[in-house]
């Protein structure tokens, strides 16, 4: 490893090695020998009152019907014949024009009382599958002017004919006075579609009136995935654990670039010499060289050069198994948030891939990477096949809204929790990082919320033109660049801690807490904290843990075994210097006793960490 980013690491690292898969009630979850029983996920529900006038749709009344939105009394998700609204006409037709008579069903106006996260929800149904709906929320002023609309979410259901909820986390902005919601048709795939809706649901916070599905693990051959999202890959004839860090490249560049700075795989790859190029980018961080992801963008876009064409998506792979390469292909990646009129290609394209990368007993050997630029079409693409892990943009900031209209993180909250939805919400996906701390801030959050790998969009190095040379290239330009070789040190560092569940039995809150994130894990039967400043100001920072199994009485840094506070009461306050490079995050340790192994000095209430 690089001498510049060498960190005084006193952890414990050491894997298991016997492990089974056991069936909870609400996920499937590794259990190892010798570990403790693993927590089931946990269901966040709802937190605020229901703002949505008449939202069981008992009558047309309170509900704008344009298009060819209608009520039907015959159809409800509950047994109570309320009755539900039907939409049937897509918003855009084939060649993206606006349709008169779409269907779409608007909300009276609700009065709103400041800004802040609120979860727009309600429940589709749908025919001649898979057929979308989209949620979206529009602001108005005081004299219930229209402002703006926020930015909205498609939603599929598993199978056609069942009722499922849709979950559509946004943050409303201050000036709002007044707040509709809406759900509108579109996007067939088949002749026909059509979708009804009903029981409403707008309020403050995030949360979910149904439980979270079952998570189901790929167990392939030479790449597997828990239901996690943790990935392992085989090396040297063993499993071995792996966080993807995945770069977009233009494949112009040399990419020992990209592996001497701690990147260890370019996801954005489609022939043998791109492949061969990551195998030979060898550093010290990659030894083996980097892994690839083999993408499937070509096939299954209409825009794309190969679009359909099965014959050379089995003629590309074979030259990369020939050529001695299988070890350094680690997915198969699915950029697929567009083109959402598309099923028939992309689902024989997805076939072939399963058929192609198979091992002797007919069993798959790597995973199926669908980006979910619109989270709430995964569990579509998860019930008939077509992904194996998924992910969702992951944008900056405290307060910012990110892609699909989520309040910032909340994507992958959704991915993990939204009913029916079963592939691992593993990776965060970060396009427009900006900024010295920027890329800190991002990668901590995301593993704060339970994200097992990450991609950045894109090294943009020749030939992209100026607007995106501009926007994202190239790579060893941006501010947060010399920062990433200690970030790739800290996360070998954390994989024991990354890979265990992204929740507790015991809760911690943070004072001031719009300021700071803060989430907990347990490893080897101690309490940890992720912390992760969200302002480009220093903050101190009162921490309160409550239920856990002992009485903690000092935090250390899980880096440096170095004692950061006394725990007094459950209480304690740090210093979180402003984000930045090498700054403004904080891994801890709760321990129990200051005799402990692997804790050193008596420092409270001293800020050691980064």
């Amino acid at each position: 490893m690089k001498a510049s980013s060498r960190l005084a690491i006193r952890v414990r690292r050491a894997w298991p090695r016997l492990c089974v898969v056991a069936l909870t009630g609400a996920m499937v979850i590794p259990q190892c020998a010798g570990a403790a029983p693993v927590l089931p996920r946990p269901h966040i529900a709802r937190q605020g009152g229901n703002l949505v006038p008449n939202a069981s749709a008992r009558t047309a009344s309170t509900w704008s019907l344009i298009g060819d939105a209608v009520y039907d009394a015959a159809e409800s998700r509950t047994s109570d014949g309320s009755g539900s609204i039907r939409l049937m006409t897509p918003y855009y037709d084939a060649d993206g024009g606006y349709v008169e008579e779409s269907g779409r069903a608007h909300s009276d106006y609700m009065p709103i009382a400041g800004g802040g996260r609120h979860t727009l929800a309600f429940y589709a149904k749908t025919n001649s599958g898979p057929t979308y709906v989209t949620a979206m929320v529009s602001i108005h002023d005081a004299n219930r002017g229209f402002l703006r609309n926020l930015p909205g979410g498609r939603y599929g259901t598993t199978k056609d004919g069942v009722w499922q909820e849709c979950v559509l986390p946004v943050f409303i902005p201050e000036e709002a006075v007044y707040v509709r919601v809406a759900a509108v048709k579109m996007a067939d795939t088949r002749p026909g579609g059509q979708v009804w809706v009903d029981d409403f649901y707008f309020g403050t916070g995030v949360g979910f009136e149904r439980p979270p599905a079952a998570k189901r693990a790929f167990n392939g051959s030479h790449v597997r995935v828990d239901g996690l999202g943790n990935f392992e890959i085989v090396r040297s004839g063993e499993w071995t654990p792996f966080f993807p860090l995945c770069i977009y490249s233009d494949n112009h560049r040399d990419p020992s670039v990209y592996s001497r700075q701690g990147w260890n795989t370019i996801i954005w790859t489609s022939a043998v010499s791109q492949v061969q190029a990551a195998k030979d980018a060898v550093s010290d961080f990659n030894p083996d060289g980097m892994l690839a992801g083999f993408q499937l963008a070509q096939y299954t876009f209409p825009a794309g050069w190969a679009y359909g064409d099965v014959d050379d998506l089995r003629t590309q792979l074979d030259r990369i198994f020939a050529a001695g390469l299988a070890e350094n292909l680690l997915l198969y990646y699915w950029d697929n948030e567009n083109s959402y009129d598309q099923w028939d290609v992309p689902a024989r394209v997805i076939a072939a891939v399963d058929s192609i990368d198979a091992d002797a007993t007919g069993g798959r050997r790597r995973p199926v990477y669908a980006l979910q630029g619109n989270y709430g079409i995964a569990r579509v693409h998860a019930s008939r096949g077509m992904a194996d892990v998924s992910g969702t943009y992951v944008g900056g900031g405290a307060d910012a809204t990110g892609g699909a209209g989520s309040g910032d993180f909340d994507g992958l909250l959704v991915l993990d929790q939204l009913e029916g939805q079963t592939t691992p919400a593993a990776f965060a996906q970060f396009n427009g990082v900006t900024g010295p701390g920027d890329m800190r801030l991002r990668l901590y959050s995301a593993i704060l919320l339970g994200a097992k790998g990450m991609g950045y969009w894109r090294d943009c190095y020749q030939g992209c033109g100026d607007g995106f040379q501009a926007s994202v290239g190239p790579v060893d330009s941006k501010e947060w660049w010399p920062d990433f070789p200690t970030l790739r040190s800290e996360v070998d560092a954390l994989l024991p801690l990354i890979r265990q569940p992204h929740w507790t039995a015991w809760s911690v809150e943070a004072d001031p807490a719009n300021a700071v994130r803060v989430g907990g894990r347990d490893l080897d039967g101690d309490g940890h904290l992720i912390l992760v400043n969200q302002t480009s100001e220093a903050q101190t920072v009162t921490l309160t843990v409550a239920g856990m199994a002992y009485a903690a009485v000092a935090a250390v840094d899980y880096f440096s075994g170095r004692e950061i506070a006394n725990v007094v009461d459950g209480s304690f306050v740090v210093h979180l210097p402003a984000i930045g490079i090498g700054s403004g995050t904080q891994v801890m340790r709760l321990a129990s006793s200051r005799q402990e192994d692997g804790v050193s000095g008596d420092y409270p209430g001293q800020q050691r960490g980064r």
